[in-house]
């Protein structure tokens, strides 16, 4: 599995047969596809060499498009201190960025608009994968979920899973019923200790540096969401604080914790979600069994767990799940953001 962020140049609609491929690369990944846009320029490129083009492939990348845009899987970025006026300069932003595009590599036909330059092709750009490279690697649908065994390890998940969904995204909430806990547990512990003692510390600093360094947004809002037992609410709103005063400091991020307050059970309440998510304005990941995944120590994966790719219907229904407690629970007796 792969969370796939890429730009599409225009030369992957120049020809029938770009065309042709790129529509048949959108539909394989659908499921684990992000397409970066910045003010219409994709769909203006489109109209502009589709005019060449037979138009009922045009209709169909068109139609494909629109399904992308519903399912909250194009990314109209809002970059800082930058204008855009053709595809062409975007992407080579984002080249500069290590953010993937969809190229091909036969010359461009029509010759590039006065919109566009030589920067339509990446021949000579190690790392970028040609639509043809693209058709060769996926032959067949891939699978929504992945396994993590203990082989997998830190560098793996952020640039094939994190990097990606971060970098396209200005507002991240991650969700784990037991975070509250364990900032219970880390108020005995000194500060210094903290990322080395815990593995959901470790695991909430990395995905917080990774959104802070490479997000495409002037401010974004970082969001932890748990539960917390009513005795340990105050210690654990304080670890909370502290947290985030020695490693969630960005000018451009807010952060806010979110803990919903229960009675005394043994665990947290069965109406807060019980599965593990990053989540983010566009689609999301179901982190298995927690998001303490990786041991600080090795950085490898500490244990086996499972990923997986949700889109907007899971994204919608998590956060409405979280916004009607505690009206809806008995046990949970309160929400407290700090």
């Amino acid at each position: 599995m792969k969370v796939h962020l890429f730009s599409l140049s225009p030369s992957c609609f120049v020809n029938n047969m770009t065309l042709k491929f790129t529509i048949t690369i959108l539909n394989r990944l659908f499921r684990h596809s992000l397409i970066l846009n910045y003010q219409s320029l994709l769909g203006k490129s489109v109209q502009e060499y589709g005019a060449y083009l037979d138009q009922n492939r045009v209709k169909d990348l068109q139609l494909l498009l629109l399904m992308y845009d519903k399912e909250n899987r194009i990314v109209d970025v809002d970059i800082p201190d930058e204008d855009f006026y053709s595809l062409c300069e975007l992407n080579k932003f984002f080249r500069n960025k290590d953010i993937s595009m969809l190229y091909s590599k036969e010359k461009v036909i029509p010759l590039s608009s006065s919109q566009c330059s030589e920067t339509c092709l990446f021949t000579k750009e190690p790392g970028y994968h040609d639509i043809l490279t693209y058709n060769e690697t996926y032959p067949i649908p891939p699978s929504q979920e992945i396994r993590l065994d203990k082989t997998y390890d830190r560098e793996w998940i952020n640039s094939q899973i994190y990097s990606p969904l971060l970098t396209s995204c200005s507002d991240l909430k991650l969700v784990d019923p037991y975070i509250g806990r364990e900032f219970c547990y880390l108020s005995n512990i000194e500060t210094k200790n903290w990322i080395s003692d815990s593995h959901w510390i470790y695991g909430l600093k990395e995905l917080f540096d990774i959104f802070s360094a490479k997000s495409l947004y002037r401010t974004k809002t970082y969001a932890i969401f748990t539960a917390v037992r009513i005795d340990e609410e105050q210690n654990a709103t304080a670890t909370a604080k502290e947290f985030r005063k020695l490693y969630l400091q960005d000018s451009a991020v807010t952060v806010k914790f979110v803990f919903y307050v229960y009675e005394r059970l043994s665990s947290p309440p069965d109406d807060f979600p019980h599965d593990r998510y990053v989540l983010t304005e566009n689609i999301g990941i179901n982190v298995g069994i927690g998001l303490d995944t990786i041991n600080p120590d090795n950085q490898q994966v500490r244990r086996e767990t499972q990923l997986s790719i949700v889109g907007k219907k899971t994204v919608s229904s998590v956060i409405s799940q979280l916004k009607d407690l505690p009206e809806s629970s008995r046990k949970v007796l309160r929400k407290k953001t700090i």
